[in-house]
């Protein structure tokens, strides 16, 4: 399939693989972005645990007062373990969210690209080997290689442009025409494959 690819459609899949990696990197990098920040919230848990740990420390100091001491001195015990509990508890959670945004946006990058390259980089690889082929046969000076690429053209070509160039003639199979190819309409042909591939004639 990779052979029958003009150099303009190679060029427009580049392009078009680009803008789609962009387009999912940039959702992957937004997305990835929102999740941490709701981080926040989380620093906002570790504030409020951090105050009743303030609380419990306040407390704690009441508890040596005379006679009421040993109630306050254990109602600030709780208070400071469950202040630090949720400081504990708002920090795994900024933690968490954190790893989660970054697998999401690597996840969003990542997983579009892994359906579309495993297509994309056999098809692309085929039709480079091709052109570097046809490219390193017109520099050797191939005696048959303008003959090869009409009988392509003759394939390839959209019927309209075929008509333009004067082929085919009516009645006459591909292999009839090309047996009956002069040696102006075989490097016509030629040119035509050529133009389609990206590649030019030394010189």
């Amino acid at each position: 399939m990779g052979g029958s690819l003009s150099a303009r459609t190679v060029r427009g899949l580049d392009v078009l693989l680009v803008v789609y990696v962009v387009v999912w990197t940039v959702l992957g990098a937004l997305i990835g972005a929102d999740i941490q920040r709701q981080a926040d919230l989380s620093d906002q848990v570790t504030q409020i645990g951090r105050a009743l740990t303030d609380i419990g420390a306040g407390l704690d100091v009441l508890g040596g007062l005379p006679l009421v001491g040993g109630e306050i001195d254990a109602a600030a015990g709780r208070v400071t373990e469950a202040g630090e509990s949720v400081v504990q508890s708002g920090r795994e959670s900024r933690a968490g969210l954190e790893r989660m945004g970054a697998l999401v946006g690597i996840a969003f990058a990542a997983v579009p690209l892994m359906l579309v390259l495993p297509v994309y980089v056999p098809l692309r690889r085929g039709w480079r080997r091709e052109v570097r082929a046809v490219a390193a046969a017109l520099a050797a000076g191939d005696p048959g290689l303008d003959l090869a690429l009409a009988r392509r053209a003759l394939g390839t070509l959209p019927f309209s442009r075929l008509r333009e160039l004067g082929f085919p003639s009516p009645g006459a199979s591909e292999e009839d025409e090309v047996r009956g190819l002069a040696d102006e309409a075989v490097r016509r042909l030629a040119d035509e494959e050529l133009r389609r591939l990206g590649l030019e004639r030394p010189g």
